[in-house]
């Protein structure tokens, strides 16, 4: 059921489901036609006469040909099932379509099993997150390696022909040229307003390039010819996206068994190369490519593997949304960003200006992380678009190679702390223990501290962050000032230490008085029992032997005397 308006408008068209589930428990929808372009619709899903369930909107397109401005997101690589909140931040971002540049799930199938494939599309869809942006949000979508078989899975993946099929029953999409009823690649194109979009499935057709290292080898014979006449009526469009499942930018090199990049493919890439540079007349070719786990742009500087040149294009890779980093190629003109071993949660947003003076268009490419409001990364490019574009404000990056952080900041000030509270630990121990292994460890600590932060300064945040690096000295710092101060006011409050006095005997009889240690007074006690009891001469003669053993024993500066007889 479709609506327009707010949500509480009738219903204006009713579209029915077909009737065969082929026994899957899956229903297909028509295609609805009809709709008004640039327009708000609602829909929702009723299963006979109950409840309106799964409802949703979207927003439909402008005319193919007419001017348009408008935006999308694009992005890849997302771990199966994923409740990250990066989706909402797609959402919040309100683009006009999302596409989907492959690895939507990581199940990895190696099976011809056509229930495996559509079992790990609901193990998406049950994904709140993702299940509220397909549902409010227009995609298109190509798959990957991981959610078309396992890691660099192509042409001779066991699950080809299951995966082939599964995409054409279970996923929207647009006309397939190579069939839509039968297991064949699943590249395809559409046009909003005077843009036009073109989606490559660069695995299902793919052999190694060891067995071949053409554009044939990359794309099949079929597909090879379809992209290239598409690329040659660019002329009719202000600007035409070309989605690129693979990494372009990267140093060539001999063909391998991998095929998850452009640069394995050499000769194929220099072959389309040398076509946009030859065909592609109104240089407005822009490309968007994800595989690699990070967000890069580059202006054209480093995107022409040409023969002769002039096939540099605006390119832009926006991954991943919930996996680590992991940088590929390079150099980029804008750099590019990841955190190596962290989760990343990266998309891409496009905000594309058409009927500018003269037919021209300027593009917007921004980078966000989650659902953050302002992006991290943010160029704007103006016709032309291909032979290193023409950057609107500043147009400043990280230029040369690919150079990305391992660690978050907030990561590396809970490493920087936990290094500094070892450090402490080690100090302490030193000092009071005065081992010869605290030596030796406290030694390899402050070595570890200073070869990273050495490391961080001369290659450009290839470990630490220089932020994070500053923070991690400051926080060493007040960490060491809090703990010595600490110290200080403990030990000051602890009582001095004492000779081990022995204790007591609890049963010795305290009326026996052998070997008895008398203070420093006992003598002038003494003297004046003395002289009390004078008149008592046997007391006296016991006193003055008493005094006798006393004098005795003080006349070599001894504290004490023991006295061996009873006192």
């Amino acid at each position: 059921m479709l609506h327009t308006g707010d949500a509480t408008r009738g219903v204006i068209k009713e579209v029915n489901v077909a009737e065969d589930f082929e026994g899957d428990g899956v229903g297909r929808a028509t295609e609805a036609t009809g709709l008004t372009p640039n327009t708000r619709y609602y829909y929702g899903v009723r299963v006979g006469n109950g409840k309106v369930r799964s409802e949703g909107q979207f927003v439909t397109f402008p005319p193919a040909g007419e001017v348009a401005s408008f935006s999308f997101a694009f992005a890849s690589c997302s771990a199966t099932g994923s409740t990250a909140n990066v989706y909402n931040g797609i959402r919040d971002r309100e683009p006009l379509f999302y596409i989907q540049m492959g690895d939507m799930h990581y199940k990895d199938i190696e099976e011809n099993n056509m229930l495996k494939y559509r079992t790990a599309f609901d193990q998406v869809w049950a994904s709140d997150k993702q299940r509220k942006l397909f549902q409010s949000v227009p995609t298109a979508y190509v798959w990957d390696d991981h959610d078309f078989g396992p890691n660099d899975s192509n042409f001779y993946s066991k699950g080809r022909e299951a995966a082939q099929t599964a995409y054409r029953k279970y996923f929207p999409h647009y006309a397939l040229p190579a069939g839509d009823t039968t297991a064949a690649p699943i590249y395809q194109a559409f046009t909003v307003g005077r843009v036009r979009f073109l989606l490559t499935d660069l695995r299902s057709a793919t052999v190694p390039s060891t067995e071949d290292d053409s554009l044939v080898g990359m794309l099949g014979k079929e597909q090879k010819v379809w992209l290239l006449q598409e690329l040659s009526l660019s002329h009719l469009y202000s600007l035409v996206v070309w989605v690129s499942s693979k990494p372009w930018i990267g140093e060539a090199g001999p063909p391998t068994d991998s095929i998850d990049t452009w640069w394995s493919y050499s000769k194929g890439r220099a072959e389309l190369a040398d076509h946009i540079a030859a065909r592609v007349s109104g240089r407005n070719l822009v490309v968007v490519s994800g595989d690699a786990h990070m967000v890069a742009l580059d202006d054209g500087s480093n995107t022409d593997y040409s023969t002769h040149g002039g096939a540099g294009f605006v390119l832009m890779q926006a991954a991943p949304l919930h996996v680590s980093g992991n940088p590929k190629g390079g150099p980029f003109s804008h750099g590019c960003h990841c955190k190596v071993y962290e989760t990343n949660h990266q998309y891409g947003l496009m905000e594309v200006e058409d009927g500018l003076p003269g037919g021209g268009v300027c593009l917007t490419l921004k980078g966000f992380r989650n659902r953050d409001s302002k992006p991290f990364l943010e160029q704007k490019f103006c016709s032309p678009l291909m032979k290193n574009a023409t950057c609107v404000g500043a147009c400043e990056g990280s230029k040369g190679s690919c150079s990305v952080a391992n660690f978050g900041t907030f990561s590396e000030v809970l490493i920087g702390l936990g290094i500094t509270a070892v450090t402490l630990v080690l100090v302490d121990a030193l000092f009071v223990s005065r081992h010869w292994w605290t030596v030796i460890l406290l030694l390899l600590v402050v070595g570890l501290v200073m070869g990273l932060l050495v490391y961080s300064f001369l290659n450009k945040k290839l470990f630490f962050d220089i932020t994070a690096a500053a923070v991690f000295v400051y926080a060493q710092c007040l960490v060491y000032g809090l703990f010595s101060m600490g110290m200080f006011f403990w030990k000051r409050g602890r009582p001095d230490h004492c000779p081990h006095q022995p204790e007591e005997d609890p049963k010795a009889d305290v009326n026996h008085m052998d070997h008895v240690s008398l203070p420093l007074d006992a003598l002038d006690r003494l003297k004046t029992k003395h002289t009390a009891s004078a008149s008592n001469s046997s007391q006296a003669s016991e006193t003055d032997n008493a005094l006798q053993a006393f004098n005795t024993g003080f006349a070599d500066g001894s504290p004490s005397h023991t006295a061996g007889a009873p006192v």
